[in-house]
């Protein structure tokens, strides 16, 4: 379907139901995150490239499988296969879409964005660190916040992965804790799965 990559680790972008600004803003957000994440002291290079369009009507299948127990089979990615990639997808809709209704009801608490396996959904347009929170979660970076109270978990005070986060509490790079930088370190570069 899509040529071999350069990397191991490949996100697709998509838009669903937007307005060309909002457009704008995520693919500007989601096409910097390979260039922040290459920064020290992450040091990773993953690729990001427009979802193919013959693959549209996968987004919605993958996004239905979210609200099912057993979750979204690889199987239902088989069209995005890339030789020599692991794939992954983050859609970008309106906050009112049905896939974002979907996801809100399966976690009352994702009010910005939900993550289920390979398959990322941003709702909360306008915020790029709501992007790129959403995308770290692909490759295995976990919240830094209490399921109770939104509070933060980790060392790090402005670190991406806690609830809700914003220019005015994340800033700027580098914004993700040692532990998930190690996760996301080690899922990028192929040791852990």
């Amino acid at each position: 379907m899509t040529s071999a990559c350069d990397d191991n680790t490949l996100i697709f972008y998509h838009v669903v139901g937007i307005d060309p600004d909002e457009e704008s803003g995520f693919i500007n957000a989601v096409t910097r995150l390979p260039q922040i994440l290459v920064r020290p002291p992450l040091g990773v290079e993953i690729q990001v490239r427009p979802l193919p369009t013959q693959a549209y009507g996968v987004v919605e299948s993958i996004a239905s499988g979210c609200s099912l127990p057993e979750g979204i089979s690889d199987a239902r990615f088989e069209l995005l296969d890339v030789p020599g990639c692991r794939t992954f997808i983050v859609t970008a809709c309106r906050n009112d879409h049905p896939l974002a209704q979907l996801a809100r009801k399966g976690n009352p608490k994702a009010v910005w964005g939900a993550t289920c396996g390979r398959f990322a959904l941003v709702y909360n347009l306008g915020n790029p660190y709501g992007v790129w929170h959403e995308a770290l979660h692909l490759l295995r970076a976990q919240d830094c916040y209490t399921a109770d109270d939104d509070g933060p978990t980790c060392e790090l005070q402005n670190c991406i992965m806690q609830y809700a986060a914003t220019h005015e509490t994340v800033g700027d790079w580098p914004f993700l804790c040692a532990p998930n930088c190690d996760r996301v370190r080690r899922f990028v570069r192929g040791i852990a799965p």
